[in-house]
């Protein structure tokens, strides 16, 4: 063995031995400190990812499994709320079946309808105080609702409906959304009209019946709702088909004003399902043109390139016909309207004007020079007449307008009080003396969007077949009566109001995220029920007579299936959740032991190695020191010789 003062090899080894052995031993203590066997990266770097990823994964399935379980609480406090509105609909039927009895006296009425009252208010107490962390479950209504308005995306079409997301910065009333659709790509598109904003999503495949599938527009704030019924091979062109849907506020009223409403209404012609135009000039009778609900009358032109377009949400949201100058139609003369003495009218339209309002403009034209009624635009006023006798006798109203505005307009023509009344958007703008005559009889087709026949007009002048209108037209509503103030207001709110056929009204969807992904089948929607709308229904009724028992009983029976149908769709939800927890759960264990695996230590492992390793530590030291005195050998052999 050679002995040297520079190098002591054997004494590097052993410090080498102690340094490597000291490496494992902190490795070793690192890990049964911490437990886990995998206290930094440079441990297991493959086996740190594949954990981390897993821990991930983990974290979101706990907050998963809390959501299902506060929805789940969510709905049984709702449900338990509805339980108690069932047992106080069961409780106003007794009220209201004891109120059938004849042998009842009026006291005794009273006394009944006096708790059934009572109840009405507790159940509306009911609704509106039910809330879940803050949130009102059964009675606060979304900020706005959202319908459609244009015929082809109608539940037929298998729209099944819409909602908006709630509190989204982009959403106004007034607000329209078009719907394209391209059944090559399957690709939607839906167009929000007053930001000029455009969201596209693909279109889900294989819907069968009663399936119901969320299209969500997340950047719109819109989910659009298909039904089986939609036909994913049929384009959706907005040039050529009616696909805007609208929002307006969701404040709850009572029963909708509609034309009918009021009396003797003999003319009703709307664009919103576009018009029927007849070629020809065969007379209609007075059925053909008391057109109520939907539809449109028979519209006479005899030219087709001079019938107006159509346009979606040209007035007032509503469509409307669009007169370009050149165009216009007639409706056949009427017994109803102006071929025989009327003592009493009423004219209604809702209309847009064009940018020209300084040229003279026929809207509505009526009378063949010798007796009529008519409604124009001259320099910068909209005017409403009623004459006879070539206009020797006559009346005319005016008030100031703009170009390129909508305007809801309404005028009434009575006798009786030998007055005529001029309205704009609800108020009245002019009242004038009338023509001391009922109106006479006169034929001749009635002109709409210029002179059909000849009128006459305020200055005295008359014009035939001409002063063409620049404007849209969206409805005239023409009645053989005079209506009062109020109702002028209900025809101005009626026209100026959306026409929606399809609102999604009675639940607010929540999505529940039932999974740690961002995937839609992540997600659970639940439409909490919205009773606010029924129980204001109830506050109409009551059981003071034998007839308005008869009511309450039905308005109870139907409130009392839409209670139970809602209970039904949040039990069936409960289940859901339940079963989706369990999922969840089930999940939730077996990541947390792939994930132990690969990062908890093996503690009795790590121990025995660790007192080996100790071991080695406590030997290496100790050849240290042997290496220090195979140094004090060599110097005593030095001195040794030194001493010779």
């Amino acid at each position: 063995m050679v002995r040297s003062l520079n190098s002591s090899i054997s004494t590097m080894r052993a410090i080498n031995a102690f340094k490597g052995a000291s490496r494992v031993a902190s490795s070793q203590l690192s890990k049964l400190s911490s437990g886990s066997r995998i206290p930094n990266a440079k441990e297991d770097v493959a086996s740190l990812s594949i954990s981390k990823g897993i821990s991930l994964e983990i974290s979101a399935l706990k907050s998963a499994r809390n959501n299902l379980l506060q929805a789940s609480s969510m709905l049984q406090m709702a449900d338990s709320a509805l339980g108690d509105v069932s047992d106080i609909l069961t409780r106003m039927e007794a009220l209201a079946t004891i109120a059938r009895n004849g042998t009842n006296s009026p006291t005794e009425l009273m006394s009944l309808d006096l708790e059934y009252q009572q109840l009405i208010g507790a159940m509306d107490s009911i609704v509106d105080g039910t809330e879940f962390n803050g949130r009102s479950l059964l009675g606060e209504q979304p900020e706005f609702r959202m319908g459609v308005i244009d015929a082809d995306v109608d539940s037929d079409d298998g729209f099944a409906g819409y909602s908006l997301e709630p509190n989204f910065p982009m959403h106004q009333a007034g607000d329209f959304f078009e719907i394209s659709y391209d059944s090559a790509t399957r690709n939607m598109t839906l167009h929000h009209e007053r930001t000029d904003r455009y969201q596209t999503v693909s279109v889900p495949t294989g819907l069968v019946g009663g399936d119901i599938e969320n299209v969500r527009f997340e950047e719109l704030g819109v989910t659009i709702k298909l039904s089986s019924d939609f036909n994913a091979g049929v384009d959706i062109d907005p040039t050529v088909q009616n696909s805007d849907i609208a929002i307006a506020t969701n404040a709850i009223t009572g029963t909708s004003f509609v034309p009918s409403d009021l009396p003797s209404l003999v003319l009703h012609v709307s664009a919103e399902d576009s018009p029927l135009f007849t070629t020809g000039s065969g007379v209609q009778n007075a059925g053909d043109l008391e057109t109520f609900v939907g539809g449109n009358n028979a519209l006479i032109q005899n030219n087709a390139l001079l019938q107006p377009d159509v346009v979606a949400s040209g007035v007032f949201g509503r469509d409307a016909f669009d007169f370009d100058g050149s165009e216009f139609f007639a409706v056949n003369d009427n017994s109803s309207i102006n071929a025989s003495t009327h003592a009493q009218k009423t004219i209604a339209m809702s209309f847009r004007s064009g940018g020209d309002v300084a040229s003279r403009q026929v809207i509505w034209e009526e009378g063949a020079t010798v007796n009529g009624m008519n409604v124009y635009i001259d320099a910068g006023q909209l005017y409403f007449g009623v004459y006879r006798s070539n206009g020797a006798n006559g009346t005319w109203l005016s008030t100031p307008i703009n170009p390129s505005t909508d305007y809801t307009m309404s005028a009434t023509y009575d006798n009786a009080t030998n007055s005529t009344s001029l309205y704009l958007n609800g108020a009245q703008v002019a009242l004038g003396a009338g023509i001391g005559a009922p109106l006479p009889s006169h034929t001749g087709n009635i002109g709409v969007g210029r002179t059909n026949d000849t009128t006459v007009y305020h200055d005295g002048a008359s014009g035939a077949d001409t002063d063409y209108f620049t404007g849209r037209l969206a409805e005239i509503i023409y009645y053989d009566d005079a209506i009062g103030s109020a109702d002028h207001a209900e025809l101005a709110t009626y026209m100026s109001t959306f026409s929606f056929t399809e609102v999604l009204f009675n639940s607010e969807e929540i999505d529940i995220q039932a999974a740690g992904g961002a995937d839609v089948v992540d997600r659970i929607a639940l439409d909490i029920p919205k009773m606010a709308e029924q129980v204001f229904g109830m506050q109409g009724t009551n059981i003071l007579s034998d007839s308005a028992a008869n009511a309450a009983h039905e308005a109870i029976r139907n409130m009392m299936d839409e209670v139970n149908a809602a209970r039904a769709d949040m039990g069936s939800l409960m289940n859901r959740f339940a079963f989706a927890e369990g999922v969840v759960s089930i999940s939730l264990e077996n990541q947390s032991q792939a994930e132990s695996v690969l990062s908890d230590a093996d503690i009795a492992k790590e121990m025995t190695s660790f007192m080996s390793q100790s071991l080695l530590l406590e030997t290496a030291s100790e050849m240290i020191l042997k290496g220090r005195e195979s140094g004090q050998y060599v110097l005593s052999l030095l001195d040794n010789s030194l001493g010779q």
